[in-house]
């Protein structure tokens, strides 16, 4: 298991990208919840002809059903 929050998600975004998330909880200061799915947010451009792909962070979607936005920071 584990407990990661939005303050910690750049030290664990190998983790996030591609992994089954059945053992990641996701705590936003008042509770600690399962992590049900996520999704990579990313700001795509175009620079001299080349596509450019920039992370922002992620949305985790939690058991509850809340969705919340984690910024790479």
């Amino acid at each position: 298991m584990i407990i990661f929050t939005a303050d910690s998600v750049r030290h664990i975004t190998k983790l996030l990208d591609g992994q089954p998330v059945d053992y990641l909880f996701f705590n936003d200061g008042a509770l600690t919840r399962k992590v049900v799915k996520i999704t990579r947010v990313c700001e795509e451009f175009d620079c001299n002809g080349l596509t450019m792909e920039v992370p922002l962070g992620y949305h985790l979607k939690l058991e509850d059903g809340k969705v919340v936005m984690t910024p790479i920071s």
